[in-house]
């Protein structure tokens, strides 16, 4: 099945079944640069399991990854932790929500905004429920590994309404990637036409 690949603003024709669902996401996450002129020949495109990559002669370029994009300090809160304390350190943080770890960094969920205005819809006549942050969170949210290529993550983000994605390696956080930075990303590494 022939497709398109899309390589910092190149659309390239390939025949690789197995690559054609992940370059069907990148395409439609990137749907202003459809413009992008198609090269008259391709030697190959392959995907090393970690990387997408194009091979055109003896040249080969990887795809910026998430892992050199993300943002590694991330705070984050314990399943313990009171949820209000949690509130209050989401607000002091400036963070729309954190992600939610054990002491052993393993990820076990996610602390959203709309998570804790739950908070105030389950009260009963003004006085909001107590408990603790695993109460409240969302478990088991959807992560993505450091290996990933960006372009792919923002196809992910399409298909997702929240704002970030943490970032886990072997079992344990390593890290947060946002629209923004995905944003950065585009901006950085394709050319921006007025």
């Amino acid at each position: 099945m022939v497709g398109s690949y899309l390589h910092f603003g190149t659309s390239m024709p390939f025949e690789k079944g197995g690559v054609h669902s992940i370059t069907t996401v990148v395409w439609q996450s990137l749907p202003s640069l459809s413009r992008a002129t198609p090269l008259a020949t391709t030697r190959g495109l392959g995907y090393n399991g970690t990387h997408q990559v194009f091979i055109q002669g003896e040249h080969m370029e990887k795809l910026p990854v998430v892992r050199d994009h993300m943002d590694r300090n991330v705070p984050t809160l314990s399943p313990d932790a009171d949820i209000f304390d949690a509130i209050a350190f989401l607000l002091e943080n400036h963070v729309t929500g954190a992600p939610v770890v054990e002491k052993s960094g393993r990820l076990v969920g996610i602390l959203t905004e709309k998570d804790c205005l739950r908070v105030v819809a389950l009260g009963v006549d003004g006085n909001p429920p107590r408990g603790s942050v695993a109460s409240f969170m969302t478990p088991n949210p959807s992560t993505i590994p450091p290996s990933m290529d960006v372009y792919y993550a923002a196809g992910l983000f399409l298909t997702r309404e929240f704002r970030r994605f943490p970032v886990v390696e072997n079992g344990k956080l390593v890290g947060a990637i946002t629209r923004f930075d995905i944003l950065r990303v585009i901006r950085a590494n394709l050319p921006m036409t007025a």
